[in-house]
């Protein structure tokens, strides 16, 4: 949090416009067609996220959302030890139920 509270405001500003969820394409209609399984983890202080990774769940075939508690929008950094071992665990579990 104290990183992110250091970014400059041009810098964050770009990447939004950029990158931003507001600057990619909607492809709902398209996530139905997805086959490979899909682990959408959030964390348990960011309720807006949590609300997509849902509906992002209920759209996709083989998906589940984890959700990780103490971490908030920056889930990968706030609660990094967690955050790998659920990945760390679904890559595993994905490799042996399709070698």
């Amino acid at each position: 949090r104290a990183q992110r509270l250091e970014c400059d405001a041009r810098g964050l500003a770009a990447s939004l416009r950029g990158i931003g969820t507001g600057a990619q394409p909607p492809l709902h209609e398209a996530l139905a067609r997805v086959r490979a399984p899909v682990l959408l983890v959030v964390g348990k202080e960011d309720p807006k996220f949590r609300g997509i990774a849902d509906d992002l769940a209920k759209r996709l075939p083989n998906a589940r959302v984890a959700v990780i508690a103490g971490a908030g929008h920056a889930v990968h950094l706030e609660a990094r030890a967690a955050f790998l071992d659920l990945v760390r665990a679904f890559l595993e579990e994905t490799r042996t139920s399709n070698p």
